[in-house]
């Protein structure tokens, strides 16, 4: 596994929880898009014709595969992060070309020194937990070989290409060993939680992650039962009691086939049975029922009780039965699914089981689906490996159908990648948790020999135990020795037991002398290993303080300058406040000057507006002034002579007619005209806005204080 990719996945860790940069899984990635820039800017690198180079940068320092797209997203927001009007420190063009100036980003510079130590602490801590178990090197894999497996099982149903996802059969039972053993060193499980954490958080981005469906129906299987029901390991239990709870707050449906409750009935009754003659077996492996029954003290009795009440205990959890099984049997018994899980299942009847469960889902989907979002059905297990399922093709793509079966841990960390408020329900600590505990759990498992062989084992032991032959004790150093695959040839001892019991009792005491010897060598070996870890420890510790301080002073230095930064604003504010409140006066003062010279220019044109009406009345009063007097004087100024006339002429059309015609003239237009001038406001107001007022005259516009 790249080195760079581990760090990368320790740094995504430690940004997610500061969670002082980010407000969701997208803006993680943001510090790893900065640091690539301030790579370029550093190399003299300030524009490029298309982001694919940022991204090779990115490929370059961490390991990480971001999809154009979304490193597209990344260089958005930071381009409106860290830009200002005055100052564009990253430019985006719209045909993928940009331009970087001045650009610096060390923020995770110390941060990523420190995790360099841790990791290369951790390597170093691994290859002594080997050499201390006698493990050559090209017996073991890299710790972080065994960490990412979880992530390649995440691909699986995030990945939508036609890229295969290799997924590792090489046994890495001591990898899962040391994160067992040092599971009690706080220090050293810390690391190897982040490094998990960063993995799954890198999925979010490499993979096409969208929000589930949440018409979703989870199918149980019987393994996940025995979880929920804690007779598995207690973190088995946790997480499959956590899966129930929020698929209920989900509200998706949770069932259950009939056939499955019978299975896991008879599972319990047959390990009630054999309660007391199984002793070997709840040694060796955790997982077992028998284990799980010893860490909680449970009796024979106990096991038959959780067996009688198995569907109240699904009723109370919400779990709906699926009553109608037949027709997937039916279509099970003649399926090629049927025939290749019989290859591993331990009976027919179980394969069918699998298999029936399988068309169920296939049925509830109504399609093959070629993403996780897509699938409303699922098959969900806790067992050590996937339901192997024969392949049911691609699309045009080249994109693998969706599995029909998942496991929970695996779901448990989509749901946290893909569906809108989960992380809060489900937090890292958790996650992190569960997954571990599953690939421990699986791995630990794997390596065991087959049930049948333990159980064999078992019975032949037994028999010595009961007359005090061997002890308990033997019984216990034997269980490990099986348990880490250092005691492999089981079928050869039980053939041994019965050719020769002698020989068979004298062999397993010495493997538990064996053991003795080793553990006596290994505690010895480990006194010497904490200690180193001691001091790394102290010289992590010493680092992060000196990296606290680091960070409390550049704080301090940036509060001291936001508190001078605020001081200059407020002086600066104060000073406008007071510049403006100048100019809002000197503009009060010079729009009432305004306003008087406005005023006066108004009342004069008024004044010669209506002069012009007086002079048209003035003319009319003349004009007929001056015709009377004519008549006065044709008539000999004699008023009789005059107004005997007038009666005679009034009766001349043309005479009436000019009388009509000034008399409307001087009513209707002159005289009409003068009074509106004086009294008619509207006519008023209408010349006055009519008039072309000088710009000298005119207010000023408060818009005019800025300038």
């Amino acid at each position: 596994m790249n080195k760079n990719q581990v760090i990368t996945y320790s740094l995504l860790a430690h940004i997610n929880n500061t969670s002082t940069l980010s407000t969701g899984l997208l803006d993680l990635f943001v510090p790893i898009a900065k640091k690539a820039l301030a790579e370029l800017s550093h190399g003299g690198i300030k524009e490029g014709g298309n982001i694919l180079e940022i991204k090779q940068v990115i490929d370059s320092l961490y390991a990480l595969d971001i999809p154009l797209p979304i490193l597209k997203k990344l260089l958005q927001k930071i381009e409106k992060e860290v830009n200002t009007p005055d100052n564009l420190k990253l430019i985006l063009y719209q045909d993928g070309a940009y331009s970087i100036r001045n650009y610096e980003f060390d923020d995770f510079e110390e941060v990523v020194k420190i995790k360099e130590t841790e990791i290369a602490g951790l390597e170093k801590l691994f290859k002594k937990f080997c050499e201390a178990n006698k493990i050559k090197k090209i017996e073991y894999s890299s710790i972080f070989d065994f960490i990412n497996k979880n992530k390649l099982s995440i691909a699986k149903y995030l990945k939508n290409a036609n890229e295969k996802v290799i997924d590792s059969q090489t046994s890495l039972l001591i990898e899962a060993q040391f994160i067992d053993y040092f599971r009690k060193v706080p220090e050293v499980y810390n690391t190897i939680r982040n490094i998990y954490l960063g993995s799954i958080i890198s999925t979010y981005i490499e993979y096409k992650t969208e929000t589930v469906n949440v018409e979703v129906e989870l199918l149980y299987d019987t393994n996940f039962v025995i979880g929920l029901l804690d007779l598995n390991t207690p973190e088995s239990s946790h997480t499959c009691s956590k899966l129930v709870d929020l698929a209920k707050s989900l509200g998706y449906k949770q069932s259950i086939m009939e056939t499955t409750i019978e299975e896991i009935r008879n599972l319990l009754k047959a390990r009630a049975e054999n309660f007391d003659g199984a002793y070997l077996v709840r040694k060796i492996n955790r997982e077992d029922i028998y284990n799980a029954c010893e860490r909680r003290n449970l009796t024979k009795t106990d096991l038959q009780k959780i067996a009688d009440n198995i569907d109240t205990f699904l009723a109370d959890k919400g779990i709906y039965t699926i009553t109608n099984t037949k027709k997937y049997q039916n279509v099970a018994k003649f399926s090629r699914e049927f025939a290749v899980m019989k290859e591993y299942r331990n009976s027919d009847r179980a394969a069918l089981h699998d298999a029936s469960a399988i068309y169920y889902v296939r049925e509830k989907r109504s399609k093959l689906v070629y993403s996780f979002e897509e699938a409303k059905c699922w098959f969900v297990h806790n067992s050590t490996n996937s339901v192997k399922v024969p392949a049911l093709g691609n699309d045009q793509r080249g994109a693998k159908a969706m599995s029909e079966s998942i496991k929970v841990d695996d779901l448990l960390n989509i749901l946290w990648l893909s569906t809108p408020g989960f992380s809060q329900a489900l937090n890292q600590d958790e996650l992190t948790e569960f997954g571990l505990n599953a690939l421990i759990s699986c791995t630990l498992s794997d390596a065991l020999p087959k049930a049948a062989l333990i159980r064999d084992l078992d019975k032949n032991i037994n028999k010595y135990v009961a007359d005090k032959t061997l002890n308990e004790l033997d019984i216990i150093r034997v269980a490990t020795r099986i348990s880490n695959r250092e005691l492999i040839d089981i079928e050869e001892l039980n053939k041994l037991e019965q050719d020769n019991p002698k020989e068979f009792i004298e062999k397993i005491k010495h493997a538990s002398e064996e053991q003795k010897a080793t553990e006596e060598e290994r505690a010895k070996k480990f006194d010497a290993l904490f200690s180193e870890i001691t001091k790394t420890e102290q010289l992590l510790k010493n680092k992060h303080s000196e990296l606290e301080k680091s960070h409390q002073d550049i704080r301090e230095t940036e509060s001291a300058l936001k508190e001078k930064s605020q001081k200059d604003e407020l002086e600066k504010s104060k000073l406008r406040d007071e510049i403006l409140r100048q100019k809002q006066i000197r503009l009060s003062t010079e729009n009432s000057q305004r306003k008087e010279k406005r005023d006066k220019f108004i009342e004069m044109r008024l004044y010669h507006w209506r002069r012009n009406g007086w002079i048209e009345f003035a003319f009319c009063m003349m004009f007929m002034i001056g015709c009377i007097l004519w008549y006065l004087y044709s008539h000999n100024w004699s008023l009789k002579q005059a107004n005997d006339s007038f009666k005679t002429d009034k009766e001349n059309i043309l005479v009436i007619g000019i009388l009509f015609l000034g008399n409307a003239f001087l009513t209707y237009w002159v005289i009409k005209s003068l009074v509106d001038k004086y009294r008619n406001h509207s006519n008023i107001k209408a010349y006055i806005e009519r008039l072309n007022i000088p710009d000298e005259y005119k207010d000023i516009k408060g818009t005019d204080l800025l300038n």
